[in-house]
């Protein structure tokens, strides 16, 4: 009986474990308070099944990179922790792979992972943070409208930086939480 429930318990505490690896304890980051500056953004575009080549409907890599840099910064700005002189950065990869419909003429959702690294002013990590595979998410509502949209052939590269700010503030979710 003893082994059952000290087998329970560290499996429940195994399940409780946090997403942050910090790699300086105690951290000195605080939740919803520390302000950070983009160090980098790194986009890795990968096109799906369906792509077709030399199509340039769709943004490039490097527009790509630039609305992720752009919706991360916005958004970092909303929740009131952007400091570009905080002494904190953050260097954020993200891996975006492009699905296409039948026809590679519209889009589905795309599937996305990342991973973000914090830095102090002496280039010293201080934590870290990544989430593997997962697509955008519009809320109950919003997705059965995308979806719709989808179904019907109709989510194109103007719906693209859609899912870009759901990637970025997904991200900064994460970010703000990260800390004390």
């Amino acid at each position: 009986m003893k082994k059952i429930i000290l087998t329970l318990l560290a499996i429940a505490l195994t399940g409780c474990s946090s997403p942050y690896v910090y790699h300086v304890e105690p951290t000195q980051l605080q939740s919803n308070e520390t302000q950070y500056d983009i160090g980098s953004v790194t986009v890795n575009l990968e096109l799906g099944h369906g792509a077709i080549s030399g199509d340039e409907s769709f943004a490039s890599e490097a527009v790509l990179k630039k609305q992720f840099e752009d919706a991360l910064v916005a958004t970092m700005e909303e929740k009131g922790i952007y400091g570009a002189a905080s002494g904190y950065s953050v260097v954020v990869d993200i891996d975006y792979k492009r699905m296409f419909n039948l026809g590679g003429k519209a889009l589905n959702k795309p599937e996305v992972s990342h991973s973000v690294s914090v830095f102090d002013s002496e280039n010293k990590k201080l934590a870290s943070f990544a989430v593997g595979k997962y697509t955008t998410g519009y809320g109950t509502f919003g997705n059965a409208a995308v979806n719709l949209q989808i179904a019907a052939f109709t989510w194109g590269a103007e719906d693209e930086p859609r899912d870009v700010k759901v990637v970025a503030e997904a991200i900064v979710n994460q970010l703000a939480d990260l800390g004390n």
